[in-house]
């Protein structure tokens, strides 16, 4: 599992974006911390390494029903996010197999579409400076990748089998802070930053040809596990933040809001 340091991902974020700093990046961390702590004593550290007190005030006092608010923007961000067509690259990589040495070659593939996209735990509402922040986490299942591969003896050159890699990524993770902006029942609101608080894993890769032995599936399978890498993973999440992106904008957060 990834996860266990702090990545910059570039991105293009378009100018209506609110971030809290630096807007050419989305800040890739572990917010573990967050959840554990009451809104009074809870802190989010940028990238820059400075610390925000996330205050009570008018917007903790909103009476938003956060919950339900998150739960529809998981709802529309997995549906902006379904089907799609987000590109992962590839790689090569020699197997061992009975003393042979293949070379297992792993064309750039694609993300199909993600099964489900759900709220995770508690939203916390709280303020910095002049704006509001909402806090919550999505877990992210049954991201669809697939994938073709062609298997070569690496001395003779002779192709022995080729075909699909058809995976999922399971449990993925990542919070979300969104910003408000306004008064009197009068809220905008933006995406800030996105933290991914788990990359998720691949589970079961099923690989396309009956000819091949379980040894070799099986090598195949494990070559491609370990090579779930940041670079497919920056991929995802750059996708999963256009949709969340687009989401927000489309909420109309006021009809969350008791009055």
């Amino acid at each position: 599992m990834l996860g266990s340091a702090f990545v910059r991902v570039p991105l293009s974020i378009p100018d209506d974006v609110i971030c809290t700093h630096r807007i050419d990046l989305i800040l890739i961390c572990l917010p573990e911390f967050l959840s554990a702590l009451p809104m009074s004593d809870a802190y989010y550290a940028d990238s820059m390494g400075q610390e925000f007190d996330l205050q009570s005030g008018e917007f903790e006092d909103l009476n938003l029903d956060g919950k339900k608010y998150i739960d529809a923007v998981a709802a529309l961000t997995l549906l902006k996010c379904s089907p799609t067509n987000v590109s992962v690259p590839g790689y090569e990589d020699d197997i061992e197999s009975d003393d042979t040495i293949f070379d297992l070659l792993v064309s750039s593939g694609s993300v199909k579409s993600i099964e489900d996209i759900k709220r995770a735990g508690d939203v916390k509402i709280g303020s910095v400076d002049k704006d509001g922040i909402v806090l919550g986490t999505l877990h992210i299942t049954g991201v669809v990748l697939t994938n073709n591969y062609t298997l070569t003896v690496k001395d003779a050159g002779t192709v022995i089998a080729e075909g699909k890699l058809d995976s999922k990524i399971e449990g993925a993770q990542a919070s979300i802070f969104i910003l408000l902006s306004g008064h009197d029942h009068k809220y905008q609101a933006s995406l800030g930053e996105v933290e991914v608080i788990s990359d998720g894993n691949i589970g079961n890769v099923e690989v396309s040809d009956n000819d091949l032995g379980d040894s070799e599936v099986k090598l195949i399978a494990d070559s491609f596990k370990s090579h779930y890498t940041t670079e497919v993973t920056e991929a995802l999440w750059e996708e999963f933040h256009v949709c969340l992106h687009s989401a927000l904008g489309e909420i109309d957060i006021s009809e969350f809001i008791k009055k």
